[in-house]
């Protein structure tokens, strides 16, 4: 597939993703005035990889397919591609005059970190390696736009996730099977979660015990739009919370999860 235009961006968002207002169930999150506008500026971007005058600063040749693909995904080699990369964030910086923080290169510079370093997660299993390379793949050769969901629900600070009154509140693993984890509980903060392709949600050691922290010392790369997916959203400040009974299975990338319709102004 390579380099999206702007408009696949725009009819990939319309799926079965489940987003909350408020009070309100948003039918189509690119035509609701809160979040319009925002997947207009993130569509330009990606048209602007198609335009003549941009395509050689915003793309490179896929290693694999040969199509353009965006260069926010490009591994660095020596110092022209360290450039052609900070060229490449510069363009799209200076389109939205620096005023869009979440544009499609923040999380694919993480990612193509994860790809660059692949050695690393070998350390605990070979095929972690193997997984990260073809996840970095996928969403290159796809230019999939990700966000990040990162902090458990803040109810009482003075207790550590693991001694929190309900156990099940912060997200964490209630079960491993031959599919892969069941997990249950809740994470908030997710910017441009609405209007993502992807998720990456990311746990911070604690000082639980060990098996405690084991249960929740896990990284998950999402699909949005996953079957019975939730997130309440603030205007502002975009918020990702599955309610305080969510349960899910994580299941080859996709997350399933049911919740409680959310009450009041989306905030838990």
């Amino acid at each position: 597939m390579g380099a999206r235009t702007g408009a696949e961006y725009v009819r990939g968002l319309r799926d079965s993703r489940e987003v909350w207002l408020g009070n309100e169930r948003v039918a189509d999150v690119t035509t609701h005035p809160a979040f319009r506008a925002a997947v207009e500026s993130i569509a330009t971007l990606y048209d602007m990889q198609h335009a003549p005058a941009h395509q050689d600063t915003l793309c490179y040749p896929s290693p694999s397919s040969g199509e353009p693909v965006g260069r926010s995904f490009l591994i660095p080699r020596n110092r022209e591609d360290l450039v052609g990369r900070r060229r490449m964030t510069r363009t799209w910086a200076d389109a939205t005059c620096g005023m869009l923080g979440r544009s499609a290169d923040f999380l694919n510079t993480m990612l193509t970190a994860w790809a660059a370093k692949a050695d690393y997660f070998a350390q605990q299993n070979p095929a972690c390696r193997d997984r990260v390379l073809a996840y970095y793949e996928h969403c290159r050769e796809r230019d999939l736009f990700m966000t990040h969901t990162l902090v458990d629900l803040q109810v009482d600070r003075s207790k550590n996730r693991a001694e929190q009154d309900d156990p099940h509140q912060c997200l964490g693993i209630v079960d491993e099977t031959a599919e892969g984890l069941i997990v249950r509980g809740a994470k908030m903060i997710a910017t441009a979660a609405p209007f993502a392709d992807a998720e990456y949600l990311r746990f911070e050691r604690s000082a639980d015990g060990v098996q405690q922290r084991r249960q929740r010392a896990i990284h998950r790369l999402l699909t949005r739009g996953a079957a019975g997916r939730r997130g309440p959203a603030q205007v502002g400040e975009v918020g990702l919370n599955c309610g305080d009974q969510a349960r899910g299975c994580v299941r080859h990338g996709d997350f399933r999860s049911r919740s409680s319709r959310p009450r009041g102004n989306g905030r838990q």
